[in-house]
């Protein structure tokens, strides 16, 4: 029984190889499918039409457009979706449901948001940046600023700029002295910002 528990050795056919790729993706496609089956209102159908088959489309574009378009719905229920969608399998799409919970005041995605502040594009990361600079859902403020002093250290200039502005308007004077660091940095928008920053704390 116990051998029963493990995955067969890789297969040296391509094609057999590629035939038990689309069997396993099928078949996670059709679980994820038969969770959200019921939870599909047909008011988001109506507004995504082949909502379930758009949302589990191999092609991770297809998948990213259709989140964009349920986005654009006013249902806080819709939210399950979103959160489950934080685990796809695309980055970029974790990412938008990740900006969408939190656009919504829902922080369930800050893991993503560190992931991609870690490991992601430099557009990527300024584009976590720019939505924790969304003074429409900060409510605890706090939260944010772990996230928005990880970027300080960035490897881009541009987003240790911005980091530098949002960590100043968050008023966190704990991170002053890595704002002093930043008046260093080798890149003069950091240096820039880091100037302006300072003085917006007061000192």
């Amino acid at each position: 029984l116990a051998s029963l528990d493990k995955r067969p050795a890789p297969s040296a056919d391509p094609e057999v190889a590629r035939r038990v790729g689309d069997i396993r993706f099928e078949l996670s496609r059709e679980a994820q499918k038969a969770r959200w089956r019921e939870q599909i209102r047909p008011e988001w159908e109506a507004a995504v039409p082949g909502i379930l088959d758009l949302l589990t489309h191999r092609n991770p574009r297809v998948r990213f457009e259709a989140l964009e378009r349920l986005g654009t719905i006013e249902d806080e229920d819709i939210e399950v979706l979103f959160k489950d969608l934080l685990t796809d399998r695309s980055p970029r799409i974790a990412l938008k449901a990740a900006r969408l919970l939190y656009l919504r005041g829902d922080r369930a995605g800050a893991e993503v948001f560190r992931r991609t502040l870690e490991k992601g594009s430099e557009a990527a990361r300024l584009e976590v940046l720019q939505t924790l600079d969304s003074r429409k859902t900060r409510r605890d403020r706090a939260k944010d600023l772990p996230l928005a002093r990880l970027a300080l250290k960035d490897e881009g200039a541009g987003v240790r700029a911005f980091a530098v502005r949002l960590v100043t308007a968050l008023g966190d004077r704990q991170a002053l002295p890595e704002l002093g660091r930043s008046l260093g940095d080798p890149a003069a928008e950091v240096r820039v910002a880091a100037i302006q920053s300072i003085g917006n704390l007061g000192l």
